[in-house]
């Protein structure tokens, strides 16, 4: 169900482009009163080396590429009665700006001025390319975009011919980091996101009896041939159940399931009505301990009580897990409600954390993004693990665990 929220109107003073600037007002002094003459001292001479140098503020422009929908949010009022709405296709870019902001003045302490210019994402190859060859976007020391899967390509092969620093925040594969330098991926792909899930759920549950379930649907048949393949790397061919239960049906898997070995299943489906009653099927073989590995979409499910269950341990894998009890979080969205009035969407957190921390890295002198990079993300970082492709740009190749607990999600690894 989409919230509805007040348009802030302050977002049109940006016109496609938008930042921030404060002004001071002379301030008068009052007439000193005399003081009795004291006898001074000569002064001396102080070295040159020893003189406090004041450092110099450090300037850039961060621009944001993303659907904020300026059309349908700035169209003609009909009824004047109506309650002002934004666009929920619009939304998560507005709270990945409003992080933005957030970061540039916790900026201005370390010395550093980061201007903002947000632009909405043009809906065609050739308006794209002209939008990056504003003079104003070229010049940007980092490009954040958010783009249909369609022109993520074109933005990627553009941002390489002119030397950018893009970095793209969602993609569905990582192909186009190929032999790329110049562009970034600040998210892991869906791909990604699966391969890495095969390997730590088999390395949490090793020796564990594993079971692929899958419908031929086609997004369905896509995202398990990407399990299977990397199943198949770790366990090879014969180390694993896969099942199409569309066509053998949901008993197949209960006759798989090991009495005393642990179930690991892999259900590839975003399908509620596929995943509600397979889950309870399995709960009723009740076989303690059976583990079950689903898809980030299942966060959203609205009819399955994954606390209800017993026999099932239910994990899904997310890319840009907030954990809302981190006292810094917990702060963000304080002060975000404070500025904003809203409670920041996933989208502002990251907006934040990606601007915060280019923001401290920045000095002007980095030949380029791979540089950038290395100064801005501390190896070490669980959040930013930005692995270069075998032949070009990076990926961040961070996803969290999660498991369904005490009526909220917690991070395994």
């Amino acid at each position: 169900m989409c919230r509805k929220r007040n348009f802030p109107f302050w977002l049109l003073a940006f016109g496609l482009f938008l930042y921030s600037c404060k002004s001071s007002k002379p301030v008068v002094y009052s007439q000193p009163l005399p003081q009795p003459k004291t006898e001074t001292k000569p002064e001396q001479p102080v070295k040159k080396d020893t003189i406090p140098v004041k450092s110099e503020i450090i300037k850039a422009t961060f621009s944001v590429i993303m659907p904020f929908e300026l059309r349908d949010n700035f169209a003609p009022v009909t009824d004047e009665t109506a309650e002002p709405s934004i666009a929920p296709n619009s939304l998560s870019a507005l709270h990945f700006y409003e992080g933005c902001m957030m970061a540039t003045d916790s900026l201005i302490s370390a010395g550093k001025e980061i201007r903002i210019k947000a632009y909405d994402v043009p809906s065609d190859s050739v308006s794209l390319k002209r939008l990056l060859g504003n003079p104003e976007v070229k010049a940007s020391s980092a490009i954040f975009a958010t783009l249909p899967n369609h022109l993520v390509s074109v933005a990627a092969n553009f941002a390489e011919k002119n030397k950018l620093r893009l970095i793209v925040t969602s993609a569905a594969s990582s192909e186009f980091l190929q032999g790329n330098p110049h562009v970034v991926l600040s998210s892991a792909s869906t791909i990604t996101q699966c391969r890495l899930m095969v390997g730590k759920m088999v390395d949490l549950y090793p020796g564990a009896n594993i079971i692929l379930v899958w419908r031929k649907l086609r997004r369905e048949d896509e995202l398990a041939a990407v399990f299977r393949t990397e199943l198949v790397k770790l366990k090879g061919q014969s180390g694993f159940y896969d099942f199409n239960v569309q066509d053998k049906g949901s008993d197949v898997v209960i006759n798989a399931l090991s009495k005393t070995k642990r179930n690991l299943i892999f259900v590839i489906s975003s399908d509620e009505a596929l995943v509600n009653p397979l889950l309870n099927k399995i709960e009723e073989a009740q076989i303690a301990e059976t583990v079950i590995s689903g898809l980030p979409t299942w966060i959203n499910f609205e009819s399955i009580d994954f606390m209800s269950f017993n026999n099932l341990r239910v994990h899904v894998f997310d890319n840009n897990f907030i954990n809302y009890d981190d006292p810094q979080r917990q702060e963000f969205r304080k002060q975000f409600i404070k500025r904003f009035h809203d409670d920041p969407a996933p989208a502002a957190y990251n907006g934040f954390d990606l601007t915060l921390r280019l923001g401290l890295g920045y000095t002007g002198k980095e030949a380029d993004l791979t540089n950038l990079l290395e100064r801005s993300f501390n190896q070490k970082d669980v959040s930013f693990r930005f692995e270069s492709t075998p032949s070009g740009g990076r990926e961040n190749k961070s996803i969290s665990v999660l498991r369904f607990t005490e009526y909220k999600l917690e991070k395994l690894r």
